[in-house]
């Protein structure tokens, strides 16, 4: 898992909150739809979810099924089941 330096719409990533990439805090895994430049940020939005995500790191499909298979899923945790072949 790697954290995304010229990140591309259409990438498979782990959408974090937080840096630390903390299974107990909010994350998505999913393909980035928009990257959104602010003054002093970039944030992105990843397809499936309506929140613009401050962290995200480029992952296999491996590390995508085990995010979605191992971790608990919660309001602010939602999953997609999508993956790239």
């Amino acid at each position: 898992m790697r954290k995304i330096k010229k990140p591309k719409i259409g990438e498979y990533v782990l959408a974090t909150k937080y840096c630390d990439k903390d299974p107990n805090d909010p994350w998505y895994v999913s393909f980035i739809t928009e990257v959104i430049q602010r003054d002093k940020s970039i944030r992105y939005k990843v397809e499936g979810s309506n929140r613009e995500w401050k962290h995200i790191f480029r992952i296999t499909k491996k590390e995508g099924d085990e995010w979605l298979n191992n971790y608990h899923t919660t309001a602010d945790m939602r999953l997609t089941n999508a993956h790239p072949n």
